[in-house]
């Protein structure tokens, strides 16, 4: 497939190595002296590593190349260590790669790695993909999907977002019964004004006896 994916000049690059830790995919290493691809299924083509080489001799370019493979890279990273896996994970959410996030996730918890350094932000975590053992520490924010669209206030991290009338409810209740056990003592539900929303608050509690529940319900002005 033809796509956008860095290329290294050769004859430029003197191999300081300056471009390396700037590549949140581990997609650039030393070889022969020499900054090179180490697989084009590596790189995104997203262009973290520009600006870094002094010699400028590295570029984005769009050739035929092997599609990025983000489950390869997430296997090839985490071997670095938990700090190169935080920032791959970082680098996806500031360019809004959900769907890249979304696999990366999954293959972390296939290869029982579980990311919990890696900060919300205001960037909410869907609750079927967090891992049921996941520590936020002792408060929580649980956030029904649409809550996120018309409240005026940030909801405040960590949160988590989940829709209790089209999502599935024993899936929830199974993860925030994890999070209990985890050490959370307070959540904090944000919900809409309306029936099937305020079916969250319910669930909370009842996936989480003995953890202190606070509501908010968010209105809506009629139009």
């Amino acid at each position: 497939m033809k796509r956008k994916i860095v290329e290294i000049d050769e004859e430029k690059c003197d191999g300081c190595g300056l471009c390396i830790p700037s590549c949140p995919e581990g997609a650039i290493r030393i070889i022969d002296g020499k900054a090179r691809l180490v697989s084009d299924s590596y790189c995104d083509g997203l262009g973290a590593c520009l600006g870094t080489c002094p010699k400028g001799a590295i570029r984005i370019v769009e050739r035929e190349a092997e599609p990025y493979d983000e489950r390869a890279v997430i296997s090839n990273i985490v071997r670095q260590g938990p700090e190169a896996v935080k920032a791959h994970l970082e680098h996806l959410k500031e360019h809004g790669e959900t769907e890249y996030l979304r696999e990366a996730l999954e293959e972390l918890r296939k290869l029982g790695h579980v990311p919990c350094s890696v900060r919300t932000g205001s960037w909410p975590l869907k609750l079927e993909l967090v891992p049921a053992d996941r520590r936020f520490g002792e408060e929580l924010v649980v956030a029904a999907d649409c809550t996120g669209f018309v409240r005026k206030e940030k909801i405040p991290e960590p949160f988590v977002i989940c829709c209790p009338k089209l999502g599935d409810r024993e899936l929830y209740s199974e993860k925030l019964s994890g999070f209990a056990g985890t050490g959370v003592r307070k959540v904090r539900v944000i919900h809409m004004e309306v029936p099937c929303c305020r079916a969250l608050v319910d669930l909370v509690r009842s996936a989480m006896p003995g953890v202190e529940i606070e509501t908010e319900e968010v209105k809506v002005p009629q139009p």
